[in-house]
């Protein structure tokens, strides 16, 4: 048997909620955009809203890669998503995180 570890950073949490879009290629993910809470964002086109309800961790032990699956709104169905995080918005809702 192989032991093996990983380091990996989610960039959401659960209960976070995301604007998705959905992806312009059928073979490339959605697009998800963070939304700290009381934040005001404009995302140009058309997007839903959801909230991450799990997150299910992949780790690839041939190439050591981490890949992380969200489960929105407890559909039951995972999928990974292309996440995108407004930079001021972010920086604030991680300080509230800490304390």
């Amino acid at each position: 048997m192989q032991m093996a570890a990983f380091k990996a950073v989610c960039p959401l949490e659960l209960g976070d909620t995301v604007a998705i879009m959905k992806p312009k290629e059928k073979s490339s993910n959605k697009q998800a955009f963070y939304l700290p809470e009381n934040a005001n964002i404009i995302i140009a086109g058309s997007a839903e809203l959801h909230k991450v309800s799990d997150i299910l961790t992949m780790h690839y032990l041939r190439n050591k890669e981490v890949q992380f699956l969200y489960e929105l709104d407890n559909s039951g169905h995972y999928e990974p998503l292309d996440v995108k995080m407004p930079v001021m918005q972010y920086a604030e809702a991680l300080r509230n995180r800490e304390k």
